[in-house]
């Protein structure tokens, strides 16, 4: 299980880039329940992941991912399509909605 080796609250931002899609299930929670550690009151997290396609096309580029990722993972470096919101579901987390540009 990760353990980040840092004082509760010692961050104001924690930012994963293209790690909890390397990491089980289990594994994400658990890095997850550390940033909610070591961030105080207000701090943020950033996080950044392949995730599941929502058109035709992406779908497609989808299962053809998880195909290969099923056959030989190192080709796509070990990553694979999660939805990073069912990881945040947690009552504590506050997902901001997207603004409209």
């Amino acid at each position: 299980s990760p353990k980040l080796n840092f004082e509760a609250e010692s961050f104001d931002r924690f930012v994963a880039n293209y790690v909890l899609d390397l990491l089980t299930l289990e594994d994400s929670r658990a890095l997850l329940r550390e940033a909610w550690r070591v961030l105080p009151e207000g701090g943020i997290i950033g996080l950044v992941s392949l995730t599941h396609g929502v058109t035709p096309a992406s779908r497609l580029v989808e299962c053809v991912w998880i195909a290969i990722h099923v056959i030989r993972p190192m080709l796509v470096g070990g990553c694979r399509p999660i939805s990073l919101l069912e990881l945040v579901t947690d009552p504590e987390w506050r997902v901001p909605l997207p603004r409209k540009v």
